[in-house]
């Protein structure tokens, strides 16, 4: 249905990004969204993308696509291009703006 790039962006130099790179790999997934929470909420903007990203998917928590955009949003106003385009194609697709879905929408994009 909906072809979002939707991956995580982590760079080959991550920096900040290390060490929920670590977490990741080795499965622990509230210490990723805890470290993703706390560099996203510094401004961080590979973090908010990749925030935004687990809100959509709903990787070990609630499916939350207004949740997902907010984040996504931050890093697009930011220049970050692949939050660009799947700002644009949640747009396109109204996920995450259902006003009768509370600001979620209730269909599940394909991956």
């Amino acid at each position: 249905m909906i072809a979002l790039t939707l991956g995580l962006h982590v760079p080959a130099t991550a920096g900040p990004l290390d060490d929920v790179s670590t977490a990741a790999r080795i499965g622990d997934c509230a210490i990723t969204l805890a470290l993703f929470r706390t560099l996203a909420d510094r401004g961080h903007t590979h973090a908010q993308y990749d925030l935004g990203i687990v809100y959509v998917r709903g990787q070990s928590i609630s499916q939350d696509y207004a949740e997902g955009m907010k984040w996504i949003r931050l890093a697009a106003d930011k220049g970050l291009e692949i939050a660009q385009t799947d700002l644009a194609i949640m747009l396109r697709h109204s996920l995450g703006v259902g006003a009768d879905s509370g600001g979620r929408d209730l269909v599940s994009p394909r991956h």
